[in-house]
C-alpha cells in the first residue's frame, strides 16, 4: 500500500492528515489521499463506520485511504483493553 501511495503522490496531490474532530469542516471531494496513523483504532464499530463514511466524502474519486493501526497481537493493543 505504501508503494501505491508513493506512486500516486506528485506536486498536485492533496493529502489529508488531521485530527478526527476537524473532518466536519473539510470540503467534500477535496483530497487525493487520507492518512490514518494510529487514529481510528480506538473507535467503536458504529463510530468507525461514521469515520469511514466521512473519509469517503472528503476523498476525490479514486482517492486512497491508508490506515496504520495496531495488531491485536501487539502489547499496546492488549494493554488498551
Amino acid at each position: 500500500m505504501v508503494n501505491l501511495i508513493k506512486k500516486n503522490i506528485n506536486s498536485k496531490t492533496k493529502l489529508f492528515f488531521d485530527a478526527l474532530p476537524y473532518m466536519k469542516n473539510v470540503p467534500n471531494n477535496n483530497y487525493d489521499i487520507a492518512l490514518d496513523c494510529m487514529c481510528s483504532y480506538t473507535l467503536k464499530v458504529n463510530d468507525f463506520k461514521i469515520y469511514i463514511r466521512n473519509v469517503h466524502n472528503i476523498l476525490k474519486k479514486n482517492g486512497l485511504l491508508y490506515i496504520e493501526t495496531l495488531s491485536k497481537k501487539s502489547d499496546l493493543y492488549k494493554n488498551y483493553k
